[in-house]
């Protein structure tokens, strides 16, 4: 549906746990139903793993998603997600 590029450079062993959210005019609320977002490592042997998924409805009546992401492996690589 969507990629969300350079969301952030990962160093071995760190996470972090970004919020995304798609509006369009057609859906501006946001609401794509059960997606499953799964990281995307940009540097050769760079693993990431992807956990403990969310969805979250604010009081401004926008969907955010979340997932916690971690790199895994022995490098640091820029992460982008697929939604």
């Amino acid at each position: 549906m969507a990629r969300f590029f350079n969301l952030a450079t990962l160093s071995p062993g760190f996470s972090f746990r970004p919020n995304l959210f798609v509006t369009t005019l057609f859906n501006p609320a946001g609401d794509w139903g059960a997606v499953y977002a799964l990281a995307h490592p940009r540097n050769p042997n760079a693993e990431l793993i992807c956990d403990f998924h969310s969805k979250l409805l604010t009081s401004s009546g926008i969907f955010v998603y979340r997932i916690t992401i971690r790199n895994g492996g022995p490098l640091g690589t820029i992460v982008d997600v697929d939604f």
